[in-house]
């Protein structure tokens, strides 16, 4: 069937032309936008049809026409002005972005490749019947003769024709796919920085006629390492496990930036000898300087993302599951003298999991395979305490249907760029940045237009000397000298509510003040469960700091008026502000216990231990994610009996590893069958005092830690 004079309006980015007929839509092989065509039909299905072009009836003016129309088979815009295979590559991605997740940009920006032809330091080729270097095409069914490779670096193609010569005089038998009859699979050959060649010969079995004929192309003096691998498989892909040296002259090494890396066959190294390290370059960018944070770099190879990114890190961990791979990647550290990155191996959907719990991760960074990531990656990462996510792409589809998910699961896009590594094809390299979105919707006094004002407030705060010190009652927000209510009482709300959502994979977060409650509360959600679930924040104010009669402990303790000021700001502080659960006990409300308690910790925590009725949030996870841990009998005894070891309060902060001391704590949580909480009640009242003031503090200390994490 053939449809005639159809205008090619569009490019996929598979590079198949795209033009509209009263059959309804027509991928056309061959075309590119502009062309006016006559179209065979080779497909036919409901809602399109699959085709070639048959015949130009008028070039495009995108046309540049330099080069054979057969290597479109191979190179889609080969002939395509290089101006608008950018525009085209911009188009692509913004369409699919708005298709999957319905985000609109208007423009986007892309880097250019300033060396578009002869970048490629890869290639694979096979042979013809006649012994010929060959392209391979339409899933192995037909071959296109090579001389010369117009993306290929020129050392690759100086090589060609040495190695044409050998192969019509060994004369080994191309493999057929079809038949399973023939020897020679494949040929894949890379160059590096300083020209040098490695060859790998892929072979059905293992034969003598093979190993002579790696063996002769040694002679080349440019060629530094030649392999056989053996691939028995009646299957696309290309090598097999076994992969055998037939000759070396030096290791095959090629470099990003500073950085040097050993490469074996099996292993992925970037094609585009000219924009990795630019690639590279984006994405290190994304991810930020974090000299104090852990990465997780998934699909991390030979290690070259991990290696490259690691001078930003306190520590990097790769995965990756190729053996060889790993194998390299262990090498290239002592390569370049690099401390601080672990290479792991094994599935990263498989890994995932473990290394997030046995590790205090901050930040992933992903450079996945063209089909993206498993969705086991997606969901872990959602349910983790991860907070940025930094994804590199060559496959914009499999890229933003990977977006969808995380956006579902409460991550928001923060950036993104385009990087032109495969120039003259329909592919290109894309660079995001997520990061977890805390806030859906504000309702309430906390406004979207005061939010950037909030983050600042908070890092100027945190840059305190005694950031656990803070007077509410100097902001004119206070009302009724509510501290809950206050901005700072908000935003480190706000913050700390951010471990609380990521119980909730797919929730939706509110902040608003109740008009029976002089707090702020956080909702979450359900949305599959059209369940909501709502925690307010409360400041403490310690044993016996409020009575029935509402008498200051500084009161009751006899704390005189000279202090008092101080008294008041060190108990109006972050290290007694908390989370508490809205449940209805015994038809009370939690804010209202508050109060029958004393506002005291003991009391409160052991009552909603003992009426717990959250089956999706145990008491434990509680008092682990909303940083309750020193209220515990057993972590506070050490941490004060510690404290009082040393000279003053603060070379004990000074001295203490955070990191460390929260994971001893959580596990000791979790191994203990009944939580006792502290209790100074029957302790001499200077004592009392001393206790209360350093657990104060130490929790002010952590808040403020934790804060500078998130």
């Amino acid at each position: 069937m053939e449809l005639r004079n159809l205008e090619i309006i569009d490019n996929t980015n598979e590079g198949l032309g795209v033009a509209k007929s009263e059959e309804g839509i027509v991928f056309v092989k061959g075309g590119l936008v502009g062309d006016i065509v006559d179209v065979e039909i080779t497909q036919k299905k409901k809602k399109f049809s699959n085709g070639y072009v048959k015949k130009y009836l008028k070039y495009s003016e995108y046309r540049e026409n330099l080069y054979d129309e057969k290597l479109t088979d191979i190179y889609h815009f080969i002939n395509l002005k290089y101006e608008k295979e950018l525009e085209l590559k911009k188009k692509m991605f913004l369409d699919s972005l708005r298709k999957n997740t319905g985000i609109e940009l208007e423009d986007i920006e892309i880097l250019e490749n300033k060396n578009n032809l002869n970048y490629r330091n890869k290639i694979e080729l096979k042979t013809n019947e006649n012994f010929e270097l060959c392209y391979c095409v339409d899933n192995g069914e037909s071959k296109i003769k090579l001389e010369n490779c117009p993306l290929s670096d020129e050392s690759i193609n100086k090589f060609l024709q040495f190695l044409q010569a050998k192969l019509k005089e060994f004369k080994i038998k191309s493999y057929d796919v079809n038949t399973d009859d023939g020897i020679l699979k494949n040929i894949s050959i890379r160059s590096n920085f300083n020209s040098e060649i490695m060859i790998t010969v892929v072979v059905k079995k293992d034969i003598v006629e093979a190993h002579n004929f790696v063996k002769s192309l040694s002679e080349y003096e440019k060629l530094v390492s030649g392999y056989i691998n053996i691939n028995p498989k009646k299957a696309s892909i290309i090598m097999g496990q076994e992969s055998k040296l037939i000759f070396s002259k030096k290791n095959f090494t090629d470099k990003i930036g500073k950085y040097e890396f050993n490469i074996s066959p099996k292993s992925f190294f970037q094609v585009n000898r000219f924009q990795t390290e630019n690639l590279y370059k984006i994405a290190k960018e994304f991810l930020g300087e974090n000299k104090d944070k852990n990465l997780l770099d998934l699909y991390s190879g030979i290690g070259t993302t991990s290696i490259y990114f690691s001078e930003n890190f306190k520590k990097v961990i790769g995965v990756e599951v190729v053996k060889d791979a790993v194998k390299d990647a262990k090498e290239n550290l002592k390569l370049n003298d690099v401390k601080n990155v672990e290479f792991l191996y094994g599935k990263s959907e498989e890994k995932i999991e473990e290394i997030l719990k046995n590790n205090n991760i901050d930040i992933i960074s992903v450079d996945p395979p063209r089909k993206g990531l498993d969705k086991k990656v997606v969901d872990t990462i959602i349910k983790s305490n991860i907070r940025k996510v930094v994804y590199v792409s060559c496959n914009g589809a499999t890229l933003t249907r990977d977006l969808k998910l995380f956006i579902d699961g409460g991550f928001e896009l923060k950036k993104v760029k385009l990087c032109d590594m495969f120039s003259k094809t329909a592919h290109c390299e894309v660079v995001v940045l997520i990061e977890r979105r805390f806030c859906k919707h504000i309702k309430g006094k906390l406004l979207n237009n005061e939010i950037e004002k909030f983050e600042e407030g908070l890092k100027s705060y945190l840059k305190l000397d005694k950031p656990y010190l803070y007077d509410f009652s100097n902001e004119d927000r206070l009302g009724k000298n509510h501290c809950e209510n206050s901005y700072l009482a908000q935003m480190i709300f706000w913050k700390i509510s951010q471990k609380l959502l990521q119980r909730y994979s797919k929730s939706i977060l509110y902040f608003s003040q109740s008009s029976n409650y002089s707090g702020n509360r956080i909702k979450f959600k359900i949305n599959e469960k059209k369940e909501s679930k709502w925690f307010y924040s409360d400041v403490m104010h310690n044993a016996i700091v409020v009575d029935r009669n509402k008498k200051k402990l500084a009161t009751k303790l006899g704390i005189n008026s000279e202090k008092r000021q101080e008294w008041q700001k060190i108990y109006h502080t972050i290290g007694n502000l908390v989370l508490v659960p809205d449940n209805s006990l015994e038809g009370r409300q939690i804010n209202k216990i508050h109060h029958d308690k004393n506002e005291w910790w003991e009391p409160v925590l052991k009552y909603l231990s003992d009426n717990w009725n959250k089956e999706d949030l145990s008491f434990k996870e509680y008092i682990i994610i909303t940083v309750q841990q020193m209220y515990t009998k057993s972590v506070f005894e050490s941490l004060y009996y510690n404290y009082k070891s040393k000279k003053s309060i603060y070379d004990f902060f000074a001295e203490s590893e955070w990191d460390r001391l929260i994971k001893i704590w959580n596990k000791e949580i979790e191994n203990n069958d009944e939580l006792e909480f502290v209790d100074f009640s029957s302790d001499d009242k200077n004592i009392a005092v001393d206790k209360i003031i350093f657990l104060i503090i130490l929790r002010g200390y952590i808040m403020c830690y934790i804060l500078k994490k998130l």
